[in-house]
């Protein structure tokens, strides 16, 4: 079970890291937060996982962008992501890839809240009960 374990979260920290030079955010400009989550349904573990980027301004947290990922739910798996007084939802969400969502606002969290990010995954199954599991970052 850790060797399951080990072997999935090297993979997705790899991930997070190309998908952030990919993206060209550098260390010194935005800030990560990670989070994931799993779920053991019908003899399968499925997978959930976000990540948080932002940036200080000396007064709010500016919440970049989120990335997130799945692993063996369908192509109709769902997450929706909960950020201070900001949420948004996908229906689609592919297994194995990375996707990208940009807030439709600006984010400002003010510096003196403690705040976290909520991904919530309900993974597509087909003929059977969705399974879910939330991942949330550490409060920053």
């Amino acid at each position: 079970m850790i060797l399951r374990k080990l072997s999935y979260s090297l993979p997705m920290a790899l991930a997070a890291t190309v998908a952030a030079l990919l993206v060209g955010v550098s260390p010194a400009s935005a800030t990560l937060k990670a989070a994931s989550c799993s779920v053991n349904e019908g003899g399968v573990t499925y997978h959930g996982a976000g990540w948080t980027y932002y940036h200080y301004t000396g007064v709010y947290d500016i919440i970049d962008y989120f990335e997130y990922t799945q692993d063996h739910g369908g192509n109709q798996t769902n997450v929706d992501i909960a950020q201070y007084d900001y949420s948004w939802g996908n229906g689609n969400v592919i297994g194995g890839r990375i996707l990208t969502h940009y807030p439709t606002r600006t984010i400002a969290i003010p510096g003196s809240v403690s705040t976290a990010t909520n991904y919530g995954f309900v993974f597509d199954r087909n003929n059977a009960t969705d399974p879910g599991c939330d991942a949330t970052t550490a409060r920053w």
